[in-house]
Order: structure tokens, then sequence, then C-alpha cells
């Protein structure tokens, strides 16, 4: 650290000393009073020579600091600012919280046909509104779902997932949060565990317990974390009903992509088992269908 005198060659050696003296960093080592260190400032008798640098910390005559007490270490004006907490940056912000889906063999498919996958991670929830709303922030030449006002979600629906995102927006958030979307063996492993089940929390059905179809006679998205009956083995939630989700598989070719877990729209509960697949070309949007991420373990 330069000593004051460096900094302004004009102050004389005595209040180059008091300042030195009042920032050490013991607090036995400074005065015990600002009323000492006004005298110390004033005191130009101990400036013998005026162009003397005097060490730092160094004892200043007719002044006897007293010790004090321990107290916590005061810090200068300017390094608190710098040592200020920077505001959460918007990927800090997204906050997604991950289930981890063990390696190891399950039943896929309606033919449940074996499968072995690595460990991998997938998110709890679908992307959110206002999880997505951060990614418009971060990357504002970004358009918004269509039926948004401006660049804002409708009034009230922080936690519903996103919807009206094509497989490129959902492709696009995933690139910018550094993960990808699932394969539909993935997403099924996540909802179904390894004992082929029928929904993600069993062989159990009763209308809006489990999860969101048209039976539950809502007729839209409800949030996420409505449905806490209807977890998966690995505690993934609304991985059936509520909206469509993409996934990263292609569905006979490029040009069209695999969606998985039925949506709010769909009848009965067979329409809303985890088998459920539909697809569609990349670009479509509706409001049905959402997205969530994973990533490798």
């Amino acid at each position: 650290m330069p000593t004051p005198r460096q900094l302004n060659p004009d102050l004389s050696g005595h209040v180059e000393s008091a300042i030195m003296h009042a920032m050490a960093i013991l607090a036995s080592k400074r005065f015990s009073s600002v009323r000492d260190f006004q005298v110390a400032i004033r005191n130009k008798a101990i400036d013998k020579t005026s162009r003397v640098a005097y060490p730092p910390f160094a004892d200043i005559p007719s002044i006897k600091p007293q010790a004090q007490p321990s107290r916590p270490i005061s810090i200068p004006l300017s390094e608190a600012i710098t040592r200020r907490k920077k505001p959460p940056s918007h990927k800090t912000a997204v906050n997604i919280e991950w289930a981890i889906v063990t390696a190891g063999e399950f039943l896929f498919g309606e033919e449940k046909r074996k499968i072995e996958l690595s460990t991998f991670h997938i998110a709890k929830y679908p992307i959110t509104n206002q999880q997505y709303k951060y990614f418009l922030l971060a990357n504002p030449k970004y358009e918004p779902p269509s039926h948004w006002k401006g660049r804002d979600f409708p009034v009230g629906k922080a936690k519903h997932p996103v919807v009206g995102v094509s497989l490129y927006d959902a492709q696009a958030f995933c690139e910018w949060l550094g993960c990808r979307l699932p394969t539909e063996e993935e997403w099924e492993k996540a909802a179904r565990g390894a004992d082929g089940r029928t929904y993600p929390w069993g062989e159990d059905w009763e209308n809006d317990k489990y999860c969101n179809n048209w039976d539950s006679k809502i007729g839209a998205t409800t949030p996420v974390d409505r449905y806490a009956e209807g977890l998966s083995p690995y505690g993934v939630w609304d991985m059936v009903g509520n909206v469509w989700e993409w996934t990263a598989s292609e569905y006979q070719g490029p040009f069209m992509h695999v969606l998985r877990g039925g949506s709010w729209r769909l009848f009965s509960k067979l329409n809303v088992r985890i088998t459920q697949r539909n697809w569609l070309v990349l670009d479509d949007r509706r409001d049905d269908i959402g997205f969530r991420p994973a990533r490798p373990k």
C-alpha cells in the first residue's frame, strides 16, 4: 500500500505518521479516541524534518495509545465498497434445483425394453415464467413468448411453467445456462424410476390429486409445485400433465423432436401416462408446451 506522502508529497511527516497510526490493523495499535487522532494531526512538533517518511504504524511522541478490548476490525470506506457483494447475475437468479438420477437399467416405453443409462441430473421442475424472464433480461434481443405483455409474463403466473416456446427457444435457454435438454430416455427414467410404473407416483389415479390434465377441470397451467403427491421416484415434479416437454430426441429425422409428459389439454388418465409421446416441428410454439433442462453428472 503506498504511503500518504507517496500519494500527496505536500503532506507533512507528522500528518502521514498520524494517518498510518490510525490505520493500524490491530485495534490496540490505533488511537484510543478521535480526540487523540486530532491531537496527533495538529502536533507539528513531531515533524522534526519536513520530508522525513515515518515508518508505518510508528509510535507518535507524546501520544500513548491505551490498550483496548478486542473489537471487530474496521474497513476503510473505499475497501468496503470494493468488498460489497455484487448483485446476483441473471444466471444465478434462475436457481435451478437439480435431481440426481442414478446410473443403471430401467424399463423404457410401452414394451418395457431394458435400457441402461449413466448418472445424470434433471431439473426438479419445468422452467417457470420467472426463470425464463431472467434469460430474457440477460438476452435483451431475444423475443419473449407471444402471449406475454411486452417482456413480462402474465400477472400471477411467475411459478407457472413457461409455454409458447419452441425447441430453438428451449435450446437457447439451456445453452445460456450451460446445460441441455434431456433425451427422451433420460426424461422417462427420471419420471418412471426402474420399476416400469405407469405414472410417476405409481399406479393409482384420482382426478386433480397427482397432476393437471383436462379432468382436473382447470383448463390452463398450474404452478409447477402444486402437486406434491405426484413426485417421481427421484423427487421430480410435474412429469406428467400441465405441459408437454421438449426433449433432445429426434423423431424420424432432424426436422421434428419428441415431446413427453402430456399436458393440461388431454382428457383421461390414459393420455398422461409416462409413456405418452408427441412430436412437433422444431419451431412450433403452443400454450401447452414447455421444457426442463438436464445435465451430465
